[in-house]
């Protein structure tokens, strides 16, 4: 963060490296927002997303703000000459990110000499999670506060907090917040190892530089991670139950129109008359009390 305030403060082109899922693009969106243009736009171009025919369209939505290229490696021979074109004409800044060496894809011919010069005047290198396993339980904590935002937030036992440091994380900071997420969905408002996904349960605790040794690929990872319309389902029960099956209240909670809310109800096969039953039954009791 020292080298983003100091980078902040000028107009060279930046160069974010770092494995996939260690913040990238929340680095360059940081250096944006503490720069003079924080003001202007900030634009993310996907790098192997970026229609050939359409390369001009990011300089124009920036309009003197900053342009984010996320994968800057991902784009063609082609599009990298064009790139280098616009550069010497446009009036903002370029920051561009990667998680391969850059030096190696230019000596291996994949990248632009010109272009690597042109991009590389500062870098900043992102560390993986596995190198700053102190910040885990707060980047924990972090994302565990937000999953929910009616309940207490859930908190972690000694066990689990001490397995999620121990694992090496090989997706990094986006591993951590699915890893989190999916717990919290799951936990009774604390995260138990049992919470966790099934690959951190496992995980046999073993290191090494180049990341866990338990067989753990990123196939795997995705079968064990959890779909977002399942999150999305609990937490309208969820809101659904906080308001006693009240769709009015529940629909100003989630900041949906009530056609939304009752499409989200119907998807997720949510019970409503059963909320609203309850809450009866707890006001007749509550009225049936004798008041002195």
């Amino acid at each position: 963060m020292k080298h983003v305030a100091r980078v902040s403060n000028t107009n060279l082109p930046v160069l974010l490296t770092g494995e996939f899922g260690t913040g990238k693009e929340l680095v360059a969106a940081a250096i944006h927002l503490r720069s003079a243009r924080a003001d202007r736009p900030f634009v993310v171009v996907k790098g192997a997303t970026i229609p050939e025919a359409i390369a001009i369209t990011p300089w124009e939505r920036a309009d003197g703000g900053t342009v984010f290229f996320d994968e800057i490696t991902d784009m063609s021979s082609s599009l990298q000459a064009k790139l280098i074109a616009e550069l010497q004409s446009v009036h903002l800044r370029v920051i561009a990110a990667t998680n391969r060496d850059l030096e190696l894809e230019v000596a291996a011919g994949r990248f632009r000499k010109d272009l690597f010069y042109r991009l590389n005047p500062v870098s900043i290198m992102l560390p993986s999670l596995r190198e700053r396993r102190e910040d885990i339980p707060s980047l924990a904590q972090g994302f565990a506060d937000r999953v929910y935002s009616l309940s207490p937030a859930s908190k972690f036992s000694t066990e689990a907090l001490e397995l999620m440091v121990r694992y090496n994380w090989p997706g990094n900071i986006r591993e951590l917040e699915n890893a989190v997420v999916r717990a919290v969905a799951m936990c009774d408002g604390t995260v138990h190892v049992n919470d966790l996904p099934q690959r951190l349960r496992q995980y046999s605790g073993e290191q090494s530089e180049d990341g866990p040794t338990n067989g753990v690929n990123d196939q795997s990872e995705v079968k064990d991670w959890v779909p977002l319309s399942e999150i999305e389902g609990r937490y309208v029960a969820q809101v659904l139950g906080h308001t006693r099956g009240n769709k009015q209240a529940a629909a100003r909670i989630l900041g949906v129109d009530r056609k939304t809310l009752d499409r989200m109800i119907k998807r997720h096969h949510i019970e409503t008359r059963s909320l609203r039953a309850r809450a009866k039954t707890s006001t007749a009791a509550a009225n049936s009390i004798p008041h002195n």
